[in-house]
């Protein structure tokens, strides 16, 4: 897998996505919890607002996939996702001049979140499946996964510390920022040796 070169260039890009990713799964529930202080109702219903996203992203990925190459659908996602994180905060902000509205602007939030989402893990699984060579395929996914879930693992129990030692919206703005920072690092990858190799695989 680490002779791959898309291969090993995901393990790398995922290092650091997968551990803002747990964070955020860690924390955004509990934001609209703790901080929007939505009821039981309006909760359930932003849950599927973020299920109908994933449902979109996944068709709209599946779609993409044909028009946009693979690694660079996954840098779009990983962008959108970090900026729906970040902009919680401008939501919460929101909360104070129109909290009678707010819920709807939860909606959207949900929505896109749950879009970008499906957008990174569709990109993120075929790369794996359509790279990984025949020989190695089950037991490379099985390692795969193994990888996805120990930095997926390593961003909940961070994001869940953070979120215990010093502030939840802080944590969850943490991830976001790690996943815009990935996004932006896109250029220094662009010119490298390995992503040479990655374009002449694709």
């Amino acid at each position: 897998m680490i002779k791959t070169p898309i291969l090993l260039f995901m393990i790398l890009l995922l290092f650091p996505v997968l551990i803002g990713y747990g964070m955020f799964l860690t924390n955004y529930k509990a934001v609209l919890l703790q901080y929007f202080q939505v009821s039981n109702i309006e909760f359930g219903i932003l849950e599927g607002i973020f299920a109908f996203g994933t449902v979109i992203g996944a068709i709209v990925g599946s779609y993409a996939m044909k028009k946009i190459v693979h690694y660079q659908l996954l840098y779009i996602a990983i962008g959108t996702l970090g900026l729906g994180v970040v902009s919680v905060y401008g939501i919460i902000k929101l909360d104070v001049m129109f909290s009678q509205s707010v819920f709807f602007i939860l909606g959207g939030w949900s929505f896109i979140t749950g879009l970008a989402n499906a957008l990174l893990m569709v990109p993120t699984s075929s790369i794996f499946l359509l790279h990984l060579p025949e020989a190695i395929r089950g037991r490379g996914t099985a390692i795969f996964y193994s990888i996805f879930n120990l930095f997926l693992l390593a961003g909940t129990l961070l994001g869940g510390f953070i979120a215990s030692s010093i502030n939840i919206l802080l944590a969850l703005i943490l991830s976001g920022g790690i996943l815009l920072i990935t996004t932006i690092s896109y250029p220094i990858y662009k010119n490298t040796s390995l992503m040479r190799k990655v374009k002449k695989q694709l």
